[in-house]
């Protein structure tokens, strides 16, 4: 699963996950 598709199932925009993800959350 890419970062992209986690984002839609956890209901988030793409680009918060990105945030998420650089920030090591």
């Amino acid at each position: 699963m890419n970062l992209t598709e986690w984002a839609r199932a956890q209901g988030i925009a793409p680009r918060t996950a990105y945030r998420w993800f650089r920030e090591g959350t």
